[in-house]
């Protein structure tokens, strides 16, 4: 036996007159009478009060919400304007850098091999030295006596001088290859011009340019010390590395565990190596 398929109902239908009237017991508004509005509220309403005049004092002729709308509060209005304030500065003060193709179109680390002279460098060598001599604290350093002796001050410690100049900029340094795995290294010295991660770039004393790799190679350097004369003002110009009557510090540098660069030297943890013996 089969049945019938069900009618389909408009929910959007007019109720029915006695369906309405129905509802609330009262006979449903003529078309005459009042609005639908105002017979379904007073319909609703409490019996104990009075239905016409409590929708007269309180819904007719006014804009009723039917939806509660969310309200930001004032706080959170607040932090949001913050934190966009807060953007915009970090954004503002945001330096943007070139990139690695911008610094090869503009030629920054181009050096021109004609215009390079050894005592061109040597006042980029006397920067480097008095930079060396406020890093370390070595402007306390006096002499014993005639015998040119140095007496380092306590604070100053060979640990403590090890730390600082792994972190150090070297750009005109006076350095020189004492070992190193390529025999045509082996003596060659110059003042830093340019170093990468992996090579220091040397003027030497015959105007020349030199490409040295840091891996399988030590380097010396060494620092002269201010001069304790009470004369000698403030403002005068450090020793050169090269001069021979000025005591001096001496050190080695190995490449193998110096193969960064100088920005990342700066904060970067060093831990122990162990290096080739060359």
């Amino acid at each position: 036996m089969s049945t019938a398929p069900p009618v389909p109902m408009d929910p959007y239908k007019p109720l029915s007159a006695l369906v309405r009237s129905s509802q609330a017991g009262t006979p449903a508004p003529s078309a005459s009478g009042p609005s639908f509005a105002s017979w379904f509220t007073q319909s609703h309403l409490a019996p104990t009060s009075h239905p016409a005049q409590t929708y007269a004092s309180k819904v007719e002729g006014k804009q009723l919400l039917l939806e509660n709308p969310p309200r930001e509060s004032a706080d959170k209005k607040r932090r949001i304007e913050e934190r966009e304030r807060h953007a915009r500065e970090k954004q503002a003060r945001k330096v943007k850098g070139l990139t690695g193709r911008e610094r090869r179109d503009l030629g920054v680390w181009k050096v021109d091999r004609n215009a390079i002279r050894y005592d061109r460098f040597l006042a980029l060598h006397r920067l480097w030295v008095g930079y060396m001599h406020e890093l370390l604290g070595l402007s306390e350093v006096m002499r014993k006596g005639k015998e040119k002796e140095v007496a380092l001050p306590n604070a100053t410690t060979v640990a403590g001088m090890q730390a600082k100049l792994v972190k150090a900029d070297f750009h005109g340094a006076l350095l020189s290859v004492g070992k190193s795995k390529s025999p045509s290294l082996i003596g060659l010295e110059g003042i830093v011009i340019m170093e990468s991660e992996n090579t220091f770039k040397l003027v030497t004393p015959k105007n020349e340019l030199k490409i040295v790799p840091k891996v399988n190679s030590i380097f010396s350097f060494s620092i002269p010390l201010p001069s304790p004369s009470p004369t000698a003002s403030a403002s005068s110009d450090p020793p050169l590395a090269t001069s021979t009557d000025t005591p001096r510090l001496a050190f080695e540098l190995h490449g193998n565990n110096f193969a960064y660069r100088s920005g990342d030297r700066a904060g970067r943890k060093f831990k122990h190596r162990h290096t080739l013996d060359l």
